[in-house]
């Protein structure tokens, strides 16, 4: 199944009727619901009960803050905090967001865990700059990298073992929903999980209904600044239950799949055939290349059936 996040348009929509409108006034009908405000929620109830859109999955927090909440709220949750306040605040997101994905028959609740409590966020920026400007191996790069990795090490565990309570209060919402908890591959270094998180993560839960998310971008900036160093899909293909498409150029990504240097028909043969595909595009993306970049997904799919 090939969907369009609403993360393209939902924002910039006056509100989540109009964005979903503008979505099948240009043909398309299946959706990721993705940065939708509590608001929002009856509209898209009665659009999926009258057959008018399909939701796919839901991306948490979804439906969960009211439409003047901080834009922090739509970023990141806090499932991996220390802070038990924030955490347990980020486990309510998840449940509500389960809740609503059941209300509308999505497939997949897709989570971010969270973060190591580094300076992560500036010191990755520092490291894309240095190879931006200067290359592969500017001087210094390398030991700056090895510090940053060291004290991610150090401080990981706290935070993984509150990721894991997380995930186990999470997970009696999922009984009997038919939907699984998909865990999103992330792009900076500090963020949870790493690959050797996440084969934790599905040692311990793997009788529960938990998958991995694949967001091809995600993978590819992180090869680029040099912190991971192998796949995420041939290890982890058979925990997968969606994807995230877009294309990357150079250090950005959420560009309009084609436009870029990824190659989506080795990355489509790596998914499994039942896997969720979504394309998640920037707002800045017009109407007509969305068009364009389903076309192009959809033939590609097409072609491995």
């Amino acid at each position: 199944m090939l969907s369009l996040s609403t993360s393209w348009n939902i924002r910039r929509a006056p509100t989540a009727y109009d964005a979903l409108r503008e979505i099948r006034r240009l043909g398309l009908a299946v959706v990721e619901l993705s940065w939708v405000c509590r608001e929002d929620l009856e509209c898209i109830f009665e659009l999926v009960r009258r057959g008018e859109i399909v939701v796919s999955s839901i991306h948490s927090p979804c439906g969960v803050y009211p439409g003047n909440a901080a834009p922090g709220c739509f970023s990141e949750d806090d499932l991996a905090s220390t802070d038990e306040t924030l955490r347990h605040l980020a486990v309510g997101a998840v449940k509500r967001s389960i809740e609503v994905g059941v209300a509308v028959g999505a497939r997949a609740v897709v989570v971010h865990l969270g973060f190591i409590a580094v300076d992560g966020h500036a010191v990755q920026r520092r490291l894309v700059s240095l190879r931006s400007r200067f290359g592969a191996d500017p001087p210094g790069y390398r030991d700056m990298l090895a510090h940053a990795l060291d004290e991610r090490s150090r401080k990981a565990c706290p935070h993984l073992d509150a990721a894991m309570r997380s995930l186990c209060e999470i997970l009696p919402v999922l009984d009997g929903t038919g939907m699984k908890l998909a865990i999103e591959n992330r792009d900076y270094y500090h963020q949870i999980p790493n690959q050797e998180e996440m084969r934790a993560i599905l040692s311990e839960f793997r009788d529960a209904p938990i998958g991995y998310w694949h967001d091809v971008g995600h993978e590819e900036i992180p090869k680029r600044v040099g912190w991971l160093e192998s796949s995420w899909l041939p290890e982890f293909a058979p925990w997968v239950v969606g994807c995230h498409l877009h294309d990357v150029v150079g250090f950005s990504d959420h560009l309009k799949p084609g436009r870029g240097e990824l190659d989506f028909a080795r990355i489509l043969r790596e998914l499994p055939r039942d896997a969720l595909k979504v394309i998640e595009v920037n707002s800045d993306i017009p109407g007509e290349g969305v068009v364009e970049a389903h076309r192009t997904l959809s033939h590609l799919t097409a072609g491995l059936e």
